[in-house]
């Protein structure tokens, strides 16, 4: 955008004279400055068609462009602002997660213990930053330096104790120390037995023989039944692994490198070449970041990484194979044979693949190795990868250059382990640390300190999701319904934000858990293998024991987590090929078997669409906008439909998708609807104020998400009828009676429909929001003072006290007095006052612990929650009688309570859970008890006469209006 300003300055190719006045095209803004002589504003100004060397400061009152420059220079504050809070939070980090400034893991005396100090890497090359960046502290290095002389002189005076320590870790060392002579080793020498035993063989008797490890099953995308199959594994919230498909992780081109077969020599030549350039890369990219000049010599350089090929993740062949269009290509030496196969269609951003042309061009490292890359952008190309192919290997220098500049979470391990320490690193920082080869050196308990990059959400990088996204290929054969989630931001449009990258060294995990929002998850190795243990999403809650119980075969205790047998558990591991699909709420932890690069994301349509909306009317995913997903992916839908009906086109595979997730979205936004009105109705609820008896998070009220429901039917009406000269009339579907709320059925409620009257008893919440006969008979129950003398709480107190079954007892409810009688007596009752998700606060219950269920993910079975997990504001189940009903925890209450049956009038009776605070009066079983004076006892039978009067009022105008 170009704009106009005034100014006096000297001629250039950009200017235009009219008169004395000059006007000059401004290009853009450079700087801002106060001018420290005229104390005025000015800006830096690049004119249009001159060098930057003809930039000059300007002051403010000579553009005519000021509001263009005021607001570039709020943008650009914003953007230093950004800058300078991006450095320090980076900063912060690297100090939480005990990283030096270079990057290096800094070793603490727990860990100098941990590791018998066994360390012994080449000293010189642990300081090779130092020595090469004049600005870093030399006191930081002297120290670091002493540390290790010490610990040096210790291996050198004590080698038997270095070489004990390897024994007893089992790490591998570069140097070897030799024992002392004469030294021997100490053994514990077990006593003989004093009789022999025998056991039965016919089990085995430890308990993690109890535990059945099921075998994940393997589907391959080119089957003809693999939609149905997924479909029903999902459905069923069983996991699967997919395998046969090309470009599921596309955009890792990038930093993958093809290997041609080669001898041993080469490819540790190659290894040992990229690992020296992937050093000097990466110190370079450091120090032009930093302003600083890298002298030091490369040959010094610690390794950064050497591919996960080099370490064991990936197996060379002898003749590699990889798909390539309709033919599969042997590669055997220098010859090249063509054979005939099976050609996968695919489809990226509406245009037809078919795995077609060369993967790369050919590049010839130092070691004779041949790589096949492309280095170019990759957004729009027929490339697909085939991660099976095994001579595919990671370019860390590749990757470094790409996204170090990249601020990147990650996870380090503390001591115990109670608590992962976490921050925010650099990319390149992360690569020279956690995907260092080094590491493997390290003894095993002196690995708690290595990082793992965790969750990387790329899409949301403006620089990385440009790189990253729209490469990737779908599924075939419409394994996966239509992805809702790519419709709900409009910086990733048309890809889904929810992707990530996931990067560590061997052992590195996580520990069991799942992730709400009701979304199905994808896990796909780009390099190493992954394994994952798969826990059903059914029985994580009963049988993990707030997943406390251990899955690792030598951690199993029955004695501590008895129902962990009963779990369906899912062991299986994962190589570059295959995608580990798992359904909504799956229980998983994974652990990387080699150094591994993953892919991982999540994934929305028409199959756990209900789980989503669960998931938003529970409030368990408070991160997500889930409404904003629906409604965003509903409007984009309707527009696919609509072009497709003036273009009367024929339905293929992305239009039948398209039409088939409207007609889903069709019905969770009617559903939407119905909580909607439900809340305006029954709770009085409208969207700008949030209250604590509705779980449910919407924006927007139900006349706007009504709107988008017709709008839907509409569409879908004229995209029916399309291909006719004539279009059908169209008749909007309405609810009417009952049917409009689809409210529960109470024994006790009888038919009802939504009542003109709303009684709001000084708060948002009406009492009453429906016309039908127990509403009816509670209005006319006679309304009470809140006011109670001294003199008659201590009368009403004692008689409390000897209250038994069968007592009858005077009940406050909603500012009225019932008469009950008790039916069951608690002595010390724990019970949670509850707010029903569809009724008004009439029906406001205390529900005792025993009768509260948490609902499964798959909504299969209840489980019983723990006593510290009933908390205000969380959404339960609740049993009353055969019947299971929603609703939110208000407040906790212990001590007596009393199971009443409250008489509303007209044969209208309510069990009620009623505690001390609510009962007004008490008769016992043989006489009646007065707890009252007779001023109060005759103006009680006064107004007892007038409801009786207004009673038959009422039910004399009812009549006549019969």
């Amino acid at each position: 955008k170009h704009t106009t300003t005034t100014t006096t300055s000297k001629s250039s190719s950009g200017g235009h004279a009219n008169g004395d006045t000059e006007w000059w095209a401004v290009e853009g803004f450079r700087d801002r400055r106060i001018n420290k002589v005229t104390k005025k504003e000015e800006y830096l100004i690049k004119w249009k068609g001159c060098p930057e060397s003809s930039n000059t400061w300007e002051a403010s009152q000579s553009l005519s462009a000021l509001d263009d420059a005021n607001a570039w220079w709020q943008h650009e504050t914003e953007r230093r602002n950004n800058r300078v809070l991006r450095q320090k939070r980076i900063e912060e980090s690297m100090n939480r997660l005990g990283l030096d400034e270079e990057g290096l893991l800094l070793s603490s005396a727990e860990d100098e213990s941990d590791g018998g100090g066994n360390n012994n890497n080449n000293n010189d090359n642990d300081d090779y930053q130092n020595n090469a960046e004049g600005t870093k502290d030399p006191k930081q290095g002297a120290a670091r330096k002493m540390r290790r002389v010490a610990q040096h002189k210790t291996n050198v005076s004590d080698p038997s104790a270095s070489g004990g320590a390897h024994a007893a870790t089992g790490t591998v060392c570069r140097r070897e120390a030799a024992p002392a002579a004469g030294a021997t080793k100490s053994k514990t020498v077990a006593p003989p037995p004093e009789f022999e035993v025998i056991e039965d063989e016919t089990w085995n008797w430890d308990d993690a023989s109890q535990v059945n490890f099921r075998s994940v099953r393997r589907i391959s995308v080119s089957d003809e039944h693999a939609r149905e199959l997924v479909t029903e594994a999902r459905i069923n919230g069983t996991p699967v692994v997919l395998t046969g498909h090309v470009g599921w992780a596309n955009f890792a081109l990038r930093w993958l490198r093809r290997r041609k077969e080669g001898n041993e020599d080469n490819k540790d030549s190659s290894a040992a070449t990229t690992t020296k350039t992937q050093k000097t890369a990466s110190a370079g990219a450091d120090s032009n970041r930093t302003g600083t000049t890298t002298t030091g010599d490369s040959g010094k350089a610690n390794d950064v990484a050497k591919g996960s090929s080099n370490e064991g993740s990936v197996s060379l062949s002898t003749d590699a194979v990889y798909k390539d269009g309709d033919t599969s290509i042997e590669m055997a030496g220098d010859e090249t044979k063509t054979n005939g196969g099976s050609k996968q269609q695919i489809i990226i951003n509406g245009k037809n693949h078919s795995n077609g042309g060369t993967i790369g061009a050919e590049s010839t490292d130092g070691g004779g190795q041949t790589d096949h890359h492309d280095s170019a952008t990759l957004e729009g190309t027929d490339k697909l990868l085939d991660l099976s192919d095994p001579c595919w290997y990671l370019d860390i220098e590749a990757m470094s250059k790409d996204i170090g500049d990249e601020e990147v979470p990650v996870v380090r391990k503390n001591y115990n382990e109670s608590k992962p320490i976490s921050g925010n690193i650099l990319a390149s920082k992360f690569l020279e640390v956690g995907w260092n080869t080094e590491t493997e050196m390290i003894p095993r308990k002196r690995r708690k300190s290595i990082l793992y990059l965790h969750q990387w959400q790329f899409p949301l990088s403006v620089k990385a999701g440009k790189k990253l996204c729209h490469q990737s290929a779908p599924l075939p054969n419409i394994i996966l319904g239509e992805d809702l989630l790519k419709y709900w931001l409009d910086r990733v449009k048309l890809d889904s934000p929810l992707q990530y990258l996931f990067m560590g060294k061997a052992d590195t995990m996580s520990k069991i858990h799942k992730d709400n929002g009701g979304l199905a998850i994808s896990i796909a190795p780009i390099t190493g293998e992954k394994e994952c243990i798969l826990v059903h999403r059914d029985d994580g809650h009963a049988c993990l024991y707030h997943n406390q119980a251990g899955l690792d075969p030598n951690d199993i205790d029955l004695n501590a987590y008895p129902l962990l047998p009963h779990a369906r558990i899912w062991k299986t591991t994962i190589k570059p090929g295959e995608i580990l699909l798992m359904p909504q709420g799956t229980y998983h932890q994974c652990r990387n078997v080699t150094p591994c690069l993953s892919y991982s994301r999540f994934h929305l349509d028409g199959v756990n669409l209900r789980a989503f909306l669960h998931s938003m009317m529970d409030g368990d995913a408070p991160e997500m906008s889930q409404d904003e997903v629906i409604w965003n992916a509903t409007r984009e839908l309707i527009d696919i439909a609509d072009r497709a009906t003036d273009e009367k086109r024929k339905v293929d595979a992305e239009l039948y998708k398209a039409v088939d997730a409207l007609r889903a979205l069709r019905n969770i936004a009617k559903e939407v609807t119905r909580k909607l009105y439900i809340r305006q109705t029954a709770k009085g609820i409208i969207p700008s104020i949030p209250v604590v008896s509705s779980t449910v998070k919407i924006d927007g009220d139900a006349e706007i998400w009504q709107s988008l429901v017709d709008d839907v039917d509409v569409c879908l009406h004229e995209f029916r009828y399309r291909l006719n000269k004539k279009m059908p009339s169209f008749k909007r579907r309405r609810s009417i009676g009952k049917k409009i709320l689809a409210m529960p059925a109470l024994p006790f409620r009888g038919k009802a429909k939504p009542s003109e009257q709303e009684l709001y008893q000084g708060r948002n919440e009406p009492v009453v929001a429906f016309e039908c006969p127990s509403d009816r008979s509670f209005l006319a129950l006679p309304k009470v003072s809140s006011n109670v003398s001294p003199k008659e709480k201590k009368i009403l107190a004692d008689s409390i006290d000897s209250i038994v079954v069968g007592d009858g007892i005077d009940v406050l409810i909603e500012g009225r007095k019932c008469p009950a009688m008790v039916t069951e007596v608690y002595a010390n009752a724990h019970a949670a006052c509850v707010s029903f998700e569809d009724l008004p606060s009439l029906y406001n219950d205390f529900v005792l612990f025993d009768h509260l269920r948490i609902s499964s993910v798959g909504g299969s079975c209840l489980t019983v929650p723990q006593p510290e997990d009933v908390k205000p504001g969380k959404l339960f189940v609740c049993l009353i009688g055969k019947d299971e009903y929603r609703a939110v925890v208000q407040h906790l209450k212990t001590g007596p309570m009393f199971r009443a049956k409250l008489d509303f009038g007209n044969g209208h009776r309510v069990d009620k859970l009623v505690d001390l605070d609510s009962i007004l009066s008490v008769t016992t079983q043989n006489r009646k008890r007065p707890i009252e004076n007779e001023h109060n006892e005759a103006s009680e039978k006064m107004m007892d006469e007038k409801s009786r009067k207004s009673k038959m009022t009422a039910e004399q105008k009812t009549m006549e209006l019969q």
